[in-house]
């Protein structure tokens, strides 16, 4: 009998092929894009309808969300692809240096609540992957002490400078002090550089 054929090598990129992987990292983008845009349309349509001017979405501005998050999935999955093909990492590494250089977007989206978040979930994985481990013990209600943690710094920040606070965060801390911090006398520290207006 003839001899079985050898076994060919299986290929990183599994089922598809590295183009058909590049052509769906494409779709990503421009599905992303598209969100972006909408998302931002959908925010300005009072100053639409106000203005009755469309020239408000061919604004500079109204495409800084879409090419935030269309740069953020080009980099995570580029990266991605490219260390799936290049190097053995396994699929957590991977992740995490795609996610690194994906970083790096927030330069289209200076988005001070974005970042926030992003951080404040980064801190919440890593001590889940640390706790997974047995590196670290498990902390009891660790997302409420995560939580009230982020609260104190904000309501910090209320009193000793608000104008630093985005509009929405100004309107939480006045909500959840029954606007006591609206209420600070803040001409106590007004003489050691720390006086800022109320926004």
């Amino acid at each position: 009998p003839a001899p079985a054929p050898a076994p060919q090598p299986r290929s990183r990129t599994g089922p598809l092929s590295l183009r058909s992987r590049i052509l769906l990292i494409l779709r990503y983008v421009g599905r992303a894009a598209i969100w972006g845009f909408g998302i931002k349309a959908l925010l300005n349509l009072p100053r639409v309808l106000r203005t009755r001017s469309l020239r408000v979405l061919l604004k500079r501005d109204q495409f800084s969300l879409s090419a935030f998050l269309a740069s953020f999935v080009a980099l995570f999955e580029g990266v991605m692809l490219l260390l799936h093909e290049q190097t053995d990492l396994d699929p957590k590494r991977r992740a995490a240096i795609a996610g690194f250089f994906a970083g790096f977007c927030f330069l289209f989206y200076r988005s001070t609540g974005i970042a926030v978040y992003v951080a404040a979930k980064a801190v919440e994985v890593l001590f889940r992957a640390a706790e997974a481990k047995g590196k670290v013990k498990a902390l009891p209600h660790g997302d409420v002490l995560l939580y009230a943690c982020g609260v104190c710094v904000l309501l910090h920040y209320a009193v000793i400078d608000p104008a630093v606070l985005p509009r929405a965060y100004w309107t939480f801390a006045t909500t959840v002090s029954d606007n006591k911090v609206a209420m600070v006398n803040r001409g106590a520290w007004l003489d050691i550089g720390w006086g800022s207006p109320v926004p």
